[in-house]
């Protein structure tokens, strides 16, 4: 009786703890934040808005300018600040000797 009173509390206190845990997130620090309205016209066209669960109050901008360039602009919405390093992917035109 004593061995299923203890087993019985040790399974009542571990369901406790573990309802108790709560997710930490890892937000990305903002050094050096820009104020949103900031975003430089040369980026291009807005083209995309994403969202990660793993960041909540983030948002990716996805912009596009004439030439193909690609930039990802990360934003904390409620903060309305961005962080400083901006995502470039450079589009390359294919070469002509081709397959």
């Amino acid at each position: 009786m004593l061995k299923t009173t203890i087993l019985f509390g040790a399974v009542i206190l571990s369901a406790l703890f573990f309802l108790s845990c709560e997710k930490i997130t890892m937000e990305p620090e903002i050094i050096g934040g820009k104020a949103i309205e900031n975003i430089p016209a040369e980026y291009g066209s807005l083209v995309a808005v994403t969202t990660t669960e793993l960041y909540p109050n983030w948002a990716q901008l996805w912009f596009q300018d004439t030439a193909g360039t690609v930039r990802m602009v990360r934003i904390q919405y409620l903060k309305h600040q961005m962080l400083q390093d901006v995502l470039v992917i450079p589009r390359t035109q294919p070469s002509g000797g081709g397959m």
